[in-house]
């Protein structure tokens, strides 16, 4: 998955979860998106 798409993908989320907006949310959602693109290719 190219950084682009993960990056939208977690904005997208962020605006579809309130609480992707607190920080420890945030890093939780960014660092699963990281595990799964690189344990999936």
């Amino acid at each position: 998955m190219a950084r682009n798409t993960v990056t939208y993908r977690v904005k997208r989320a962020e605006e579809h979860l309130p609480t992707a907006t607190i920080p420890d949310s945030t890093l939780e959602l960014r660092l699963a998106l990281e595990i799964s693109r690189t344990l999936l290719g």
